[in-house]
């Protein structure tokens, strides 16, 4: 039988209809192989840090013996590598509490065994910190930090030492220097006379600011004669911004504003209670409760 013919119009009519609806059908595969791939300007999810990624970041382990100093920086320390790490907030105190050790450990197994290794795990980190807070920063201790921060002042031309030692103490006792042109105040209270009175007129805005043009201002007048090289008395200062002849049996203490002087050595001593000389009862601030200064003279 002879092979069957096709009809030479309908193959025709054919071919050009599937070469017109190519266009279309390569657009149809293109777009589904492009809806199962990621797109390139989608930005990826962010990658969950890990306990491991924790660890690679060395964060420091903490044993409870160093006192409140020892804490704060521990705090301040790991505060950083869980940001580093993109920590996630549900993480925070599971992954931290591994780095304790010795009597902070047995105090950490304490509160898991009140409270549950799940609920504690899920504190919050501010949570967390307040009860170590509680736990490893007697009230004297911090108050030891606050007076000496309120107290911390630049030696002669030695701004570096000055300005290293304020900046520690404001990392430890933050709420003293908060919000940021409270910080910028005080430490520009510290400064020597000759740098402070010249640094008030400027418009600073950040801390950074305030080294940066404090330094210039050091090195300038180091340079000029106007601040001589190495470390003078704080007394030194305080006679000669105040008109005062120099006295070796006065002393003056100064806290963020507030003068008071004791005359005649030995008449006073040094309170234990608010760390500053005095007759009488102790000189409480009844806005920030601070000792030494009285709610009028009060920056904070």
């Amino acid at each position: 039988m002879p092979p069957r013919r096709e009809n030479p119009d309908l193959a025709q009519v054919a071919s050009e209809q599937l070469i017109a609806a190519l266009p279309n059908i390569v657009n149809q595969v293109a777009a589904g192989l492009n809806a199962n791939q990621p797109s390139n300007s989608e930005p990826r999810p962010p990658r969950e840090c890990t306990y491991k990624t924790f660890r690679a970041c060395n964060p420091k382990e903490f044993n409870g013996t160093k006192g409140a100093v020892g804490l704060l920086s521990w705090l301040e320390s790991n505060e950083s590598v869980l940001h580093i790490s993109k920590c996630a907030e549900g993480n925070m105190v599971e992954y931290v509490a591994y780095l304790l050790q010795g009597r902070a450990l047995t105090w950490w197994n304490t509160i898991v065994q009140t409270r549950g290794r799940e609920a504690a795990n899920r504190l919050p980190w501010e949570e967390f910190k307040k009860l170590l807070k509680e736990e490893y920063c007697p009230i004297s201790e911090l108050q030891k930090l606050e007076m000496e921060l309120w107290n911390v002042e630049m030696k002669g031309d030695d701004i570096s030492t000055y300005t290293t030692r304020f900046q520690e103490l404001a990392n430890l006792v933050p709420h003293l220097v908060t919000p940021e042109e409270v910080r910028i105040e005080r430490y520009i209270w510290g400064l020597s006379p000759e740098i402070r009175g010249n640094i008030t007129s400027a418009n600073l805005k950040t801390i950074q600011e305030a080294v940066e043009v404090a330094t210039k201002l050091t090195n300038n007048a180091v340079r000029s004669g106007r601040l001589t090289k190495g470390k003078r008395k704080t007394e030194e200062f305080e006679d000669r911004k105040f008109g005062r002849k120099h006295d070796r049996n006065r002393r003056t203490t100064r806290n963020f504003g507030a003068q008071s002087q004791v005359a005649g050595q030995g008449d006073v001593i040094r309170c234990d209670k608010c760390k500053v000389p005095h007759r009488g009862n102790c000189i409480i601030c009844q806005r920030c409760h601070l000792g030494g200064h009285t709610a009028k003279d009060c920056r904070k």
